[in-house]
């Protein structure tokens, strides 16, 4: 369990940082845009797989459109 925790965290890690110092998000960026921004950065490190349906989910969770 702790191996699979810490290669999800790795993995989330990656996605947000991308997404926060990939130099496509606007200062001025809303929840949408970041959503928009973590899906874009999830697609291009992971492909159309579980991984980019599990950020999408999240965001649709909290109710912020990321598609």
């Amino acid at each position: 369990m702790a191996v699979t925790a810490t290669r999800e965290r790795q993995w989330a890690t990656r996605k947000w940082y991308g997404t926060l110092t990939g130099g496509e998000l606007a200062e001025d960026a809303d929840f949408a845009s970041f959503a928009r921004q973590t899906a874009a950065s999830a697609r291009s490190l992971f492909g159309e797989g579980d991984e980019l349906q599990a950020v999408l989910k999240a965001w649709r969770t909290v109710g912020v459109p990321a598609g």
